[in-house]
């Protein structure tokens, strides 16, 4: 979405969610303006190339490379399973200030940051971090 920074993230197995193979062999993502979109594929290993866009139009770099980026950028991949109570899977994307992105990516705030997202979009609450297991 236009001006968005933070999180995407695409929850599989959505029963009401649209497909994301309607198109042959290229996937299109609309990402809703809160940054989740929800499809109804089940999860699977990503093969191809990323070519990522705002709703304008306007191009996001999006070499995947995180360390050595400057200003806005595109970063993802990661893919995150829960079993409790029933099994959900989501892949976890970042947009936005890649030199932010980096500040926090191996530390208990992106941790948080993502608990909190996936909190409030999907109403999900997790143990994330150490500190909450102590408390």
């Amino acid at each position: 979405p236009d001006n968005y920074e933070g999180f995407l993230v695409i929850k599989y197995d959505c029963s009401n969610g649209p497909s994301l193979f309607d198109n042959g062999h290229t996937i299109t993502v609309n990402f809703r303006p809160d940054g989740t979109f929800c499809t109804k594929t089940s999860s699977f290993a990503w093969q191809g190339q990323f070519f990522v866009e705002t709703r304008s139009g306007q191009p996001v770099n999006s070499d995947g490379i995180l360390w050595d980026r400057k200003g806005y950028g595109f970063h993802g991949g990661d893919l995150l399973t829960l079993h409790s109570p029933q099994r959900q899977q989501f892949a976890i994307y970042w947009v936005g200030n890649m030199e932010y992105l980096a500040s926090i990516r191996n530390k208990n705030k992106y941790t948080e940051e993502l608990d909190a997202f996936l909190n409030n979009r999907f109403g999900i609450q997790r143990l994330g971090t150490i500190a909450n297991c102590l408390k």
